[in-house]
């Protein structure tokens, strides 16, 4: 389970994505969050908004506090999954494979 966070600026109450317009928005590249932005982005058509990544998102909430940039998306828990499968459950990587297949397939849909 990862549990979302999107860190904006003291003061600031955004109230959906076209309030991103002109601002800056720090994600960790390939990440969830980096998708899902990318995806708010093209879904409301907001102009102007600077993605930048980092690698170290208590880095991009420091940023975000000091007012340097508009808001931070990450997550808890937001890296890869294993999945431990015993070689008797021949089916079972089978089937992970092919529910992540059509998961990564239908995002943003």
């Amino acid at each position: 389970m990862v549990r979302r966070a999107f860190a904006v600026r003291k003061g600031s109450t955004p109230s959906g994505p076209q309030d991103l317009a002109g601002k800056v928005v720090i994600v960790t590249r390939g990440s969830t969050a980096d998708q899902d932005i990318q995806q708010q982005i093209r879904q409301h058509h907001v102009k102007d908004v600077t993605v930048r990544y980092t690698n170290n998102e208590g880095a991009a909430v420091k940023m975000v506090s000091q007012g340097k940039v508009f808001a931070c998306g990450g997550g808890l828990g937001s890296e890869p999954f294993p999945y431990p499968v015993r070689t008797a459950d021949a089916g079972l990587v089978k089937a992970f494979n092919a529910f992540i297949a059509a998961s990564r397939a239908s995002y943003g849909k």
